[in-house]
């Protein structure tokens, strides 16, 4: 801690009575009601843990709460429902793209096709963002590439369903669901991305975290090429965003060393403007608009490029034709015809000139 800090911590102590000071230097010991099995668990780190909502698609089933994913390709859903200590997740899913096994970092089970398709969003350390279907055995329905490295963040809008906010190496996208392509993305930051969250309370407003220890905050209703605001919260990297649920008005940031910092959101960003659901919407429709020109546009230059191509192929094989003609004497039909006729011509003229033509 720097000497700052350390005087804030002494005068936050000084402030407590004996009896608080007891209790806060208490240590709770807690017991695991549930401890997963070896041969159950995941064989790396597990990324992102995850409640599931209330209502599970029938391949899963209805007593499903958590799912679980790990570098090792795999994600596994869990019961929270056992008879003993040691517990065996409920169903394992294994995940390949192309013969090459994928390394899943977050989840999200938020989308409307979870309960209906059994489908869910995947985000990868290869920095793609992946729509998984759990009825067939974690079978992959769309891979799109998001990120040049693993994405951090997968997180519906509050406000607006169909919209996912995705984050990872420098910068964060925003997507919609049956579009291919990022409808938003942020300018590089001077420092990777580790988080990134939408505001509980405005549908404008997104929280990122950095690795320097910064945090920007981004109004897309007052800028959209910078951030609005870039708070400096620790020294170290920041590795957890979260609002404090019961109050909305504070942000909780967890850092690398494992200090809990607790952020009062200001005025501004906690209270929303007129219409700014309305608002936003229309930001998303005229992204909408634009990346829809792009890809119509691209489409067509591909088209023009393509025909370029084959018109250039088909002048090459002329030529070719041609100097396979020269090479072994023989004029092609339509040299010889023309050279007939320049012939007949010539000969037409001579005979006049000579007076044999009456």
């Amino acid at each position: 801690l720097n000497d700052s800090e350390k005087e804030a911590e002494k005068r936050a102590r000084d402030a407590l009575s004996p009896e608080e000071v007891s209790t806060v230097r208490k240590t709770i010991t807690m017991r695991p009601r549930l401890i997963s099995t070896v041969e159950g668990s995941h064989t790396c780190p597990i990324t992102d843990l995850v409640w599931l909502p209330p209502h599970a698609p029938d391949c899963v089933g209805g007593d499903v709460r958590l799912a679980t994913c790990s570098p090792d390709g795999q994600i596994r859903l869990w019961t929270i429902e056992s008879t003993t200590i040691l517990w065996a997740p409920k169903l394992r899913l294994r995940l390949q793209f192309e013969s090459r096994p994928v390394s899943p970092a977050c989840m999200s089970f938020s989308g409307l096709e979870w309960p209906d398709q059994g489908h869910f969003l995947l985000g990868t350390e290869e920095g793609q963002l992946i729509v998984v279907d759990a009825h067939r055995n974690g079978s992959l329905v769309n891979t799109v590439d998001a990120h040049a490295g693993p994405v951090v963040a997968l997180e519906r809008s509050p406000f607006h369903k169909d919209m996912l906010l995705a984050a990872g190496d420098w910068s964060f996208t925003i997507w919609k669901d049956d579009i291919p392509r990022p409808l938003f993305t942020s300018m590089n930051a001077p420092s990777p991305i580790t988080c990134a969250i939408w505001s509980a309370t405005r549908p404008a407003v997104i929280f990122v975290g950095r690795r320097d220890g910064n945090l920007e905050v981004w109004d897309l209703l007052e800028r959209s090429h910078e951030p609005s605001s870039v708070v400096t919260v620790t020294s170290c990297a920041v590795t957890t965003l979260s609002p404090l649920r019961r109050k909305e008005v504070l942000l909780v940031v967890g850092d690398s060393h494992g200090t809990l910092h607790i952020l009062d959101i200001p005025w501004n960003l906690r209270r929303p403007m007129p219409n700014e659901e309305r608002l936003m919407g229309a930001f998303y429709q005229q992204e909408i608009d634009r990346v829809q020109y792009m890809s119509t546009r691209m489409q067509f230059r591909a088209d023009e490029l393509k025909q370029k191509e084959e018109e250039m192929r088909a002048r090459a094989r002329l030529g070719d034709d041609m100097d396979a003609g020269a090479a072994s004497g023989e004029d092609l039909p339509e040299t010889k015809s023309m050279d007939e006729a320049t012939q007949r011509a010539m000969e037409e003229e001579f005979r006049k000139r000579l007076g044999l033509v009456v």
